[in-house]
C-alpha cells in the first residue's frame, strides 16, 4: 500500500534547479522550503532573509559577576597546581588506595601517566590565567 496523499500545503517544494528563484508565495518567513540538490538529496532550508540584519546578530553575552570569576580563577589555578605537582610526590604512590590494587599502582607509577596528569594540571592553570585575562579585557572595554 502507499502512504495517503498529502494536501498541497504540506508537500515540500521540490526544485530541479537550485539556482532558480522560488516563487513569491514560498518566500514567507514561517515556511521552510525543500529543494532537490544536484546529488539527488532533498535539502530543507528557509528561503527568506530577515528584513533587519541587526536582528539576526546574536545578543552580547551577559556580564559575569566579578565574585564568580575570581572564585573560578582561584579554584582552577589552585587545583591546576595541585594536579601538576601531586603525581611527582610520594603521596601519589604511597597511599592506601593503591595497596590492594597492584596493577593500578603500576599504572600510577608510570612516568607517562604522571606526565599526562601533570599536563591536565597545566591546562587547568592555563585556563585560569586565560579566564582572568579575558575578564580583565572585557571589563576594561566596558569602562
Amino acid at each position: 500500500m502507499g502512504s495517503p496523499p498529502q494536501s498541497p500545503a504540506h508537500q515540500p517544494t521540490v526544485r530541479p534547479n537550485p539556482d532558480e528563484p522560488l516563487p513569491a508565495e514560498s518566500r514567507q518567513p514561517s515556511k521552510p522550503s525543500a529543494q532537490l540538490a544536484p546529488n539527488g538529496h532533498i535539502s530543507v532550508s528557509s528561503t527568506s532573509l530577515p528584513t533587519n540584519p541587526a536582528a539576526a546578530l546574536p545578543a552580547a553575552p551577559p556580564q559575569r559577576h566579578a565574585a564568580f570569576t575570581i572564585a573560578f580563577v582561584v579554584l582552577a589555578f589552585y587545583l591546576g597546581l595541585v594536579v601538576v605537582i601531586l603525581p611527582w610526590r610520594d603521596a601519589w604512590t604511597d597511599n592506601s588506595l593503591l595497596d590492594s590494587y597492584p596493577l593500578l599502582r603500576t599504572l600510577a607509577t608510570n612516568n607517562f601517566v604522571r606526565g599526562l596528569v601533570s599536563g591536565v594540571g597545566v591546562l587547568d592553570v592555563w585556563m585560569a590565567i586565560s579566564e582572568a585575562l579575558t575578564y580583565r579585557r572585557a571589563r576594561a572595554a566596558n569602562h
